[in-house]
């Protein structure tokens, strides 16, 4: 959990769009650590991704892509997180 996130609830819609664009840049800087997303995020401008043609241009990635990997494979291209960060 995010320590530097306020615990009180967001009092404005404006409040609400700052917080969802500064954690949608922190999820797409983390994103970018990533193997798989490595490459195909490179041309993305992460100070744009409020910008709806930016945005666009992030790759989706869909079942049939996850299940042509196996567990391995899987671990080693998309988990950016620590052991010590996960929790089973």
């Amino acid at each position: 959990m995010d320590a530097a996130l306020p615990l009180a609830l967001p009092t404005s819609r404006a409040e609400i769009a700052a917080i969802q664009s500064r954690r949608k840049r922190e999820a797409f800087l983390r994103a970018r650590t990533v193997p798989w997303y490595a490459e195909r995020l490179a041309g993305i401008d992460p100070d744009r991704l409020d910008e709806p043609d930016e945005w666009r241009k992030i790759p989706i990635l869909d079942k049939d892509t996850l299940r042509r990997f196996d567990h391995a494979a899987f671990m080693e291209n998309f988990c950016c997180a620590g052991p010590d960060e996960i929790a089973e």
